[in-house]
């Protein structure tokens, strides 16, 4: 005898349909309208997804005028539907979805569905179907299933999901729960009457927990409603227990959940796991799927995150999902938003399962290759590919053509740009005479930033293959297949920057190359930005070239697209696991709080060119992170790896308003982002910056929602900037009180460490600007590589000509190994140690260790501008610094003033070094701009308590030790001169005369072996004196390297100094 609803059964649809009703996606599918079965049955509630199912803004669920001779209506509105020629009952119609009751009668094992709106009929569309098609009901998409209490029939869920209407059930009571697609009854359900009944023989099985629950009665109580009634097992545990079923040994899905409150404590914590061989259909509460296949782990992280999101978490403080071990391709990219989040107390953890290393890819695997020839292999892609610009086969970046490839040159060759491009025409007050060619320079006429001339001796041409011009190009050649536009990029080695661009038509005449969009346009500094004479430059997917083992080439002038690669020796593509990637991005977070991601892998995200072009700037912060985390606080992301990128790998930034990043999901100028954590975890192969902390300044940014109280630490970055090579280690935009410890950061093309005020020079920032960041105890090494200028190995850009922050500092780190474009480039320059830019002061520079630097051992442009504001250098170890210990380039960018700011204060330091000013490039301890106003030298720097070392033993005589510029300079470079215009003096002169490093010492300084490769410059014996501290610079690093990368192949030819002879 069943407890039958006291209230109508209607009265359940609404609370059903929540879920399954009102969603709209545009896409062909019939399923069980719970859980979205594809196998349907008879007399079950149905979905039908699609477009135009309904007329344009119809919207609604039958209603009392809808149902004539007590029979369900079989339309609303001129829509019906038929399953084999047999009409449904309709209860839900939009134009993007239907939801029907399945006639009673039996089914074979194909249906026909269709569709007629307002007679209109659809395409057949075919579906499988069986005898039965179980599922239960879920409240509103939660995965709490629809149940009430027998003794007053409120509904049964977590106290907390429904406050005042809803209570857990308790062991002992009897429940009913509401199900979908439980087959024929006895007797027979009547078709179209709008009150049914009968009887389910056998029952159903049901365990709540795991433990077999009493079935009193399973039934259908009316059209497509079944109950069945089960008695919560006396032992089930207090909390959200699992609700599994069979019928007839068909497991009931999707697995649901059911509150329960037991006389057992609550759990504190819950799990749910992800497994390759799981099921969104199941609880995801069992770490394997159970020996009947009933129940186990959820299939994809997406499902796992929607489940935590609805679980109730009242009592709770962790809540986990543990991922087994796998590649799990992702479909689309996984959003986490603030409904996402944990709480101060109550952590949501996304982990590894343990000892297991599960991936998360954004790209897809390319099968079905085809040995057409040689090495040639090739493979037609889905309809469905997205549009990509790198590779991996193995886990291998490869590379597409490039111009200028060979056996010996398998990176391709370096051109050099023959001609900046200017145009002939009026120079101001007349206007511009194109938006890219916009900056006059008096002698030439307007620099144009979109195109180059190239040398004649560059193997440059006009009928390349997927070279095509758009119609009416500045080339005079005919159009091509606009299918391809841009399809050649071209990489352009600025002074700072590295832009890429596409190619948009070669005028083989002129010799010059067009552009499809401008690189950046520079108004006051012609040497930072455009195509210089000289500069290099790199052609890239060039179809012609594809000529060398390990190349790809992707043609998309017709359909379907086709992918060529040639396969090194012994490479089969079909036996190895070639990825393209597809998602822009893997992870993206906004507004998340209190959440872990843990032992966690992603890879192969798809940034790729806009058409104009990508014009490179400070940070990139127009390339999206494969993990993004924006306007989030307390994230900790621990023990993970980010690899394989085409763009960034991970970040933590705020979207305040149209100035941030246009990938930001939502923004908010109030945004928090603070207390994150960066940990343990590994950044490697990475296309652009490893990590990004904050965006570049912009007016909008104060104290408050800039990111601050960061923590990176025990991080590995290795071979960072693969596609845009002026791209940083680790980089923070605007931001204070950020700490950047124990990290690893090497083989990468430009900054290893950079925090970048980047203001221009006379704007305030709002509050303390990037004030109190601390770099400390990282190793950094093996930095430009002959490819970039203009890099410090740890940056600091915290000051310009009327603002300073406070409060930074750059303590214990291991520095070593830059080798700046000068190596290759006559205009190179730029590698040095520690590189305070711009005007910044009040850095603290102490206990660096820092040796074989191609430019300073410590650096600043122009110094502070402000008094009392300089720098300290002390106690740090500098060696083989290739130009000068310390330099100040130009303290005099903005004129001469009126009293000299002091930029540094260097005490307590050991200098050792093997040059000269003999040397072959010249070489000082002073170096750079020793121009001081006519001021006392000390006013301008002020050195005492130092220790100088040459390894000749000759510098306490060398009488030109130091130098000083005693007037005025003249020419580029005015008011500083260069070697032409020093006075030299001797060590002791240099004390006597200009009062400069009293109480410092000329003296070996007894380290144990400094030469390489032994580079080692511990102190056996202790400290030399001058009040030097010893430190370990043996604990600059991680301090807990379990992970390991790889070495990452190179994607740029470098060139490096000697470091046994060039230092």
């Amino acid at each position: 005898m069943p407890l039958f609803l006291k209230v109508s059964s209607w009265a359940i649809l609404p609370l059903l349909s929540a879920a399954w009703a009102q969603n709209s996606p545009v896409i062909s599918l019939v399923a069980n309208a719970e859980g979205e079965n594809a196998v349907i049955a008879p007399n079950t509630w149905v979905e039908i997804k699609g477009t135009r199912l309904a007329s344009s803004g119809d919207s609604r669920t039958w209603q009392n005028s809808d149902f004539h001779n007590s029979q369900l209506p079989v339309s609303l509105d001129g829509v019906s539907v038929t399953f084999n020629g047999k009409p449904a009952y309709v209860y839900y119609i939009s134009p993007t979805q239907v939801n029907v009751l399945t006639p009673p009668d039996a089914m074979p094992a194909g249906v026909s569905v269709q569709l007629t709106n307002n007679g209109q009929a659809s395409a057949a569309f075919a579906v499988k179907a069986q005898s039965s098609s179980p599922s239960f009901f879920n409240i509103n998409g939660s995965p709490y299933v629809v149940a009430q209490h027998s003794a007053d029939y409120s509904l049964v869920a977590p106290s907390s999901l429904f406050p005042g209407a809803s209570s857990p059930a308790r062991p002992g009571e009897t429940v009913l729960l509401y199900a979908n697609g439980f087959g024929p009854t006895t007797p027979a359900a009547v078709s179209g009457a709008i009150t049914q009944s009968g009887n389910l023989t056998p029952l159903p099985s049901v365990a709540i927990g795991g433990i077999p629950a009493e079935v009193q009665f399973a039934g259908l109580v009316s059209p497509g409603l079944f109950q069945i009634n089960v008695v919560i097992p006396g032992n089930a545990s207090t909390g959200d227990n699992t609700l599994s079923a069979t019928l007839n040994g068909v497991p009931v899905a999707p697995v649901a959940l059911i509150a329960v409150q037991g006389s057992t404590p609550a759990p504190s914590a819950v799990t749910f796991y992800v497994a390759p061989n799981g099921s969104d259909l199941w609880s995801g509460r069992l770490a394997a799927p159970n020996a009947a296949a009933s129940d186990g782990p959820f299939a994809t992280l997406d499902h796992a995150r929607l489940m935590v999101q609805n679980i109730a978490k009242a009592g709770l403080n962790q809540v986990n999902v543990q991922v087994r071990a796998g590649t799990y391709y992702l479909p689309s990219t996984v959003m986490f938003t603030a409904a996402d989040s944990g709480t101060a107390s109550m952590q949501i953890v996304y982990q590894n399962y343990s000892g297991e290393s599960p991936v998360f890819s954004g790209g897809t695997r390319v099968l079905n290759w085809t040995h057409t020839a040689g090495n040639t292999w090739k493979a037609s892609l889905p309809a469905s590919t997205q549009y990509f610009e790198n590779l991996f086969y193995n886990g291998a970046r490869r590379l597409r053509p490039r111009l200028g490839v060979s056996t010996a040159n398998p990176l391709g060759t370096f051109y050099r740009i023959a001609n900046t491009v200017y145009l002939d025409a009026p120079g101001p007050p007349a206007a511009a005479p194109s938006q890219t060619c916009s900056v006059y320079i008096p002698g030439s006429g307007w620099e144009c930033f979109d195109r180059l001339q190239y040398s004649a001796a560059d193997p440059i041409a006009s009928t390349w293959k997927n070279l095509v011009p758009a119609a009416g190009n500045p080339c005079g050649q005919p159009a091509g297949n606009q299918a391809i536009a841009g399809d050649i990029e071209l990489l352009v080695f600025e002074q700072f920057s590295t832009s890429k661009l596409r190619v948009s038509c070669v005028d083989a005449t002129k010799r010059i190359v067009y552009l499809t969009g401008p690189t950046g346009i520079s108004q006051n500094n012609a040497s930072e930005q455009g195509f210089i004479s000289g500069n290099r430059y790199l052609l890239e997917n060039v179809e012609d070239a594809l000529t060398q083992p390990g190349q790809w080439f992707l043609d998309r002038s017709a359909t379907p697209w086709t992918l060529t690669y040639l396969a090194n020796p012994g490479e089969d593509p079909n036996a190895g696991v070639v990825v393209i990637p597809q998602l822009a991005q893997l992870l993206v977070a906004s507004n998340l709080q209190y959440v872990t991601f843990q032992g966690l892998t992603f890879e192969h995200d798809n940034y790729t060119l806009p058409f104009t072009g990508h014009i490179s700037s400070e940070l990139e912060p127009e390339i999206p992170a494969a993990v993004s985390f924006q306007n989030s606080q307390h994230i900790t992301f621990d023990s993970g790896t980010v690899t394989q990128t085409s763009g960034t790998g991970l970040e933590m930034i705020p979207c305040l308003n149209a100035n941030s990043p246009s990938y930001c999901v939502a923004a908010d100028p109030k945004a928090v982002v603070t207390n994150n954590i960066v940990q343990n975890s590994a950044f490697y192969d990475i296309g652009a910056v490893g990590i990004r902390i904050g965006n570049p300044y912009q007016p909008a940014d104060n104290d408050s929602n800039v990111p601050q109280f960061t923590t990176v630490r025990n991080n590995v970055v290795e071979g960072y900037g693969r596609t845009i090579p002026a791209a940083f280690g680790i980089g923070q935009g605007m931001g204070h009180d950020n700490l950047y410890t124990h990290n690893d950061v090497y083989d990468g093309y430009h900054c290893a460490i950079s925090t970048s005020q980047s203001i221009a020079d006379n704007t305030v920032p709002a509050g303390i600007g990037n004030a109190n960041n601390v770099i400390s105890f990282n190793h950094v090494y093996n930095l430009l590589q002959g490819i970039m200028n203009d890099g410090g190995s740890i940056r600091i850009d915290g000051g310009n000509q009327v603002f300073t922050a406070a409060g930074n500092k750059i303590l214990n780190n291991k520095i070593h190994d830059v080798t700046d474009a000068s190596v290759m480039d006559s205009n190179g320059y730029g590698g040095h140690g520690v590189y305070l830019d711009d005007s910044t002061g009040l850095v603290d520079v102490e206990n660096n260790l820092i040796y074989r630097v191609s430019g300073f051992g410590v650096y600043t442009p122009h110094g502070p501008a402000g008094l009392n504001q300089a720098n300290t250098v002390r106690n740090n170890i500098v060696a083989f610094a290739r130009l000068a210990m310390v330099s100040v380039g130009d303290p005099y960018k903005n004129g001469v003033p009126t009293t000299i700011p002091q930029s540094f204060v260097y005490s307590n330091n050991l200098f050792y070094f093997d040059r000269a000013s003999s040397s072959s490039p010249k070489f000082l301890p002073d170096g750079g701009c020793l121009y001081s106003e006519g001021f006392p030298f000390t006013q301008y720097q002020l050195w005492k308590s130092n220790l100088y070392w040459r390894t000749d033993g000759a510098f306490a005589s060398d009488s030109k030790a130091f130098g000083v510029q005693a007037a005025a300079g003249t020419g580029a470079q005015a008011p500083c001169g260069n070697f032409n215009s020093y006075s030299f003096y001797g060590f002791a002169t240099w004390q006597q005369s200009q009062g400069e490093d009293l109480q410092s010492v000329v003296q070996n300084p007894g380290f144990n072996n400094p030469s390489y490769p032994a580079d080692d410059y511990s102190l056996p014996h202790g400290s030399p004196g001058i009040g030097f501290v010893v430190f370990d610079a043996g604990q600059a690093g991680r301090s807990n390297p379990v992970l390991k990368p790889p070495p990452v192949a190179s994607t740029f030819p470098v060139k490096l100094f000697n470091p046994a002879t060039d230092y």
